[in-house]
């Protein structure tokens, strides 16, 4: 994936967006609306979705994942943070791993 791969957010009534991209759509889980959005990044994944996102994956800048959930079969979610705060959790954990190796 490009380090600025680009990011689509489009609206569509429920049927057809089900008929264009079937129900992986909801991987986050369904949408009770009969319009909804949904947020493609180019050449990755596409998801309905009603979350804030990004224009573009280079917006994101660095990740740290904190942990992970399994919410259903196959479906993983994600928890973590990006920009200062990844910076600030790498900073606390070198700092943290150097203190292990001091003891």
């Amino acid at each position: 994936m490009n380090a600025n791969g680009t990011i689509t957010k489009t609206f569509h009534y429920k049927k057809d967006a089900e008929l264009k991209w079937g129900m992986d759509l909801y991987q986050g889980g369904a949408i009770p609306s009969t319009n909804i959005r949904v947020v493609e990044i180019e050449g990755v994944d596409t998801e309905a979705c009603c979350g804030t996102h990004c224009d573009n994956t280079g917006e994101v800048g660095i990740i740290r994942i904190l942990k992970t959930s399994r919410i259903s079969d196959g479906i993983v979610r994600l928890y973590y943070v990006s920009w200062n705060k990844a910076l600030e959790r790498l900073n606390y954990e070198s700092d943290l791993l150097r203190n292990v190796c001091d003891i």
